[in-house]
């Protein structure tokens, strides 16, 4: 199942790179659950961005795999078998 999560959010990476964003989400997994961290870069009080990276830890988390897999099956991005249900070509942009 966490294979499965992992994978969901590699497409967000894949669509982020394919579309020169400096983006990155990841799958954190130890003793006190799964949570996703974004690394973005930063931007200032008037939308600039700065050339500073910062991380957002925890933009999603969950106590187990099992609830992170289920978060996503319930949100049908994901079917019972493992599989997640879009590519990075699926995701539409705020432009489209």
């Amino acid at each position: 199942m966490l294979e499965t999560v992992e994978e969901y959010f590699d497409i967000f990476n894949e669509f982020f790179e394919e579309n020169g964003q400096d983006i990155h989400a990841e799958v954190l997994s130890d003793d006190t659950g799964i949570r996703v961290d974004v690394t973005q870069p930063y931007v200032d009080d008037s939308g600039q961005e700065t050339g500073e990276m910062i991380t957002r830890n925890g933009v999603y988390s969950w106590t187990t795999a099992e609830e992170a897999y289920a978060y996503l099956w319930e949100q049908g991005q994901v079917d019972l078998e493992g599989n997640v249900l879009f590519s990075a070509d699926d995701i539409e942009t705020k432009e489209n």
